[in-house]
């Protein structure tokens, strides 16, 4: 099969399951999970496209509170990759120093690229499934085995 034949029915198969996951009970949060994942590339300002990375996984992870440790934990769990849980705690730093006014941090073009892999390497999981609740079932079962206190 030529590749080019094979990217594109990778992509059709890709798109198609967006389609799906946004018909869903939870398409309006993949909308916006996609949207704000978009606006990150779009943006002039490296701290904004932070806050929109992180608006990303807000909207497709199950969480309320204690967030930068939780959905470091669910990345690290839902990529088998301490890296990746560790990338994604740096991630939500930023954002918590910049949003509860702590410091006004600065991300260089470099990192913001790796955290918008991070980020997309998420997503493309969420679509190669095709089903939004591999994220929130992976979510819950490691949300029900910690205690925050």
């Amino acid at each position: 099969m030529p590749i080019a034949r094979e990217i594109n029915e990778n992509y059709i198969k890709l798109f198609s399951n967006g389609i799906k996951l946004c018909s869903k009970k939870s398409g309006v949060k993949v909308q916006v999970a996609f949207h704000r994942f978009f606006a990150s590339h779009q943006r002039s300002d490296n701290l904004d496209s932070i806050l929109d990375l992180c608006s990303t996984i807000e909207a497709i992870y199950n969480i309320n509170n204690e967030l930068r440790l939780k959905i470091a934990l669910i990345t690290g769990a839902l990529l088998n990759d301490t890296n990746s849980m560790k990338k994604m705690y740096e991630l939500y730093s930023i954002r918590n120093n910049f949003i509860h006014g702590n410091s006004i941090p600065t991300v260089t073009d470099e990192e913001l690229k790796e955290y918008q892999s991070l980020i997309h390497s998420i997503l493309q999981l969420l679509l190669n499934a095709g089903a939004s609740n591999i994220i929130t079932e992976t979510s819950n079962f490691i949300m029900d085995r910690i205690e925050f206190k």
